[in-house]
């Protein structure tokens, strides 16, 4: 008999339908998207920082001088999304004072890269849960590192890398992916050059492991997916779907 295919619910999954479960329906269930997604220079410049790091923290690269790693750099420019020459030209200088900032500061010199770019998951009964590690460290005493790269950042805080469900979830998965060992998650503000940790407590992942588990469920089940309008919205690649609806602007949607 062949296995049934579990349904796979990843943080961004969980994130858009806890934001709004209207943008979850139009994302994973009508799947309209790519109808509505504009390329910004954010979505470019990030990927383009990822894929650099990703190979300066390779097996046999951490001998990579800067130069070499700023002409990895230029060969992965991906100037999508950029309003004029003038503004691609502002992202790439930025990226490269970014790139020398990390090369001359490494966050964890004493830390041995266990993965980078690579998905992680753990199945949780009727669901799996997923999501893609910008980075895992192990330190020299077995702690693991979750490392989540933010290159707009300059700065935040331990409350935010607590609070956010990304960030929570992936302790999850890797708690359970290797049990026993210490693990915590941090945010490495690129733009700021500085990197902040958090650490959820075994009671703390619980609770996430049971809210993940409850909205989860809610997805399976959900018949209905009701607009929930935030500060947020006029960000969202829906905005100008839903602003013809009679219902935008109604408090009892808020």
């Amino acid at each position: 008999m062949t296995k049934q295919k579990l349904p796979i619910y990843s943080p961004t999954k969980i994130s858009a339908f806890v934001e709004c479960p209207l943008k979850y329906k139009f994302l994973y269930v009508e799947k309209i998207g790519r109808f509505y997604y504009k390329p910004n220079p954010w979505n470019s410049f990030g990927g383009t920082l990822h894929r650099v790091l990703e190979t300066l923290h390779r097996p046999g690269a951490e001998s990579l001088t800067v130069d070499e790693l700023l002409v990895s750099y230029n060969e992965m420019w991906n100037g999508v999304g950029y309003s004029s020459e003038e503004e691609e030209a502002r992202f790439r200088a930025e990226g490269e004072r970014i790139l020398r900032l990390y090369h001359a500061n490494p966050a964890s010199s004493d830390a041995k890269v266990v993965l980078t770019e690579k998905q992680v998951k753990w199945e949780m009964g009727d669901f799996v849960i997923a999501g893609r590690l910008d980075r895992l460290d192990e330190h020299p005493d077995g702690a693991l590192e979750i490392i989540d790269y933010k290159s707009h950042l300059v700065s935040t805080t331990e409350e935010d890398v607590r609070n956010s469900i990304a960030m929570s979830m992936y302790q999850v998965i890797v708690a359970h992916l290797y049990p026993g060992r210490r693990v915590f998650a941090s945010i490495h503000c690129l733009a700021g050059g500085i990197k902040i940790s958090a650490e959820l407590s075994t009671r703390e992942r619980d609770e996430v492991e049971a809210r993940t588990r409850t909205t989860a469920s809610t997805i399976a089940t959900a018949e209905e997916y009701p607009p929930k309008q935030s500060e947020r919205c006029p960000k969202c690649d829906f905005h100008r779907l839903c602003a013809k609806q009679p219902w935008f602007g109604n408090e009892e949607h808020s």
